[in-house]
């Protein structure tokens, strides 16, 4: 009897210590739950300031990539067709671009940029990938007067480029010396006589140099003269003035200006 009397007694503890550990996981649970629904509360203050910020987008930029070249075969399969399909994209042509809206000072935009076709890609030698025909498209954006504090649609229109070619970016005029020429996009000497005379002249003589900036043949540096000398740019060197016979007196350029004597 005793026996069954202590078991008893045991099994009660049991019980209740299990009910007072229920009652502790279930108040844990509420508490978890509350501070879920309090964190989320607060969350939820900001969706009118979040939803009032304008996208910030990246537009795509040309970017230069280090590379370590490994030799292959040029006859290989896969090397043939990679380049083939690297050079359809890689072509001239119109691509999606992130442009912004340049809005009035006391305007704000929203989306304040937009998707069109620009041109892009690679061309051969100085040529620039360049628009060929453009048309305009057309946004529907909401435009805020940040003076009265206004919101209302408007439609914009966006230049997009239709059809790409490669070309110079700037032809420049060129000199009397001088043409165009369309692959390297500058202006090109045309009096290749006097430039082979001065590059033989350079080889004897160092401080000639020939300009394909002016097409002429130049001193590499001037110098500057001291007493009684003057600078030849023909020449490149110093030259004394020549000495005076009688009355005759020599200017910088070597002329004489002949004086009469007083009798």
């Amino acid at each position: 009897m005793c026996t069954f009397i202590k078991f008893f007694q045991v099994l009660v503890v049991v019980v209740l210590l299990s009910a007072s550990g229920n009652t502790k996981r279930k108040k844990n649970k509420f508490s978890s739950e509350n501070d879920v629904l309090e964190k989320s509360e607060v969350t939820l203050k900001f969706p009118t300031y979040a939803l009032k910020m304008p996208p910030i987008i990246t537009s795509r930029k040309r970017t230069n990539a280090k590379v370590d070249p490994v030799p292959v075969s040029c006859k290989s399969s896969n090397v043939t067709r990679s380049l083939n399909e690297l050079r359809k994209k890689i072509r001239c042509i119109p691509r999606d671009t992130v442009v912004e809206v340049a809005a009035p000072d006391s305007s704000k935009v929203i989306p304040n940029t937009v998707v069109v076709k620009r041109c892009g890609g690679m061309c051969s030698g100085s040529k620039k990938c360049l628009p060929k025909k453009r048309t305009n498209v057309d946004f529907y954006v909401r435009t805020t007067d940040q003076k009265s504090g206004m919101v209302f649609c408007s439609r914009i229109s966006v230049p997009e480029d239709t059809e790409c070619q490669c070309d110079c970016p700037e032809k420049k005029r060129c000199s009397v010396d001088q043409k165009f020429d369309p692959t390297l996009c500058k202006c090109v000497c045309t009096n290749k006589e006097e430039e082979r005379e001065c590059v033989d002249k350079a080889d004897v003589d160092s401080n000639f140099k020939w300009s394909a900036k002016t097409c002429s043949c130049g001193c590499r540096r001037e110098k500057i003269c001291t007493t009684g000398t003057t600078w030849e740019r023909t020449e490149c060197s110093f030259h004394e003035p020549k000495k005076c016979k009688f009355n005759n007196h020599y200017n910088q350029d070597g002329h004489s200006n002949q004086t009469k004597d007083s009798i």
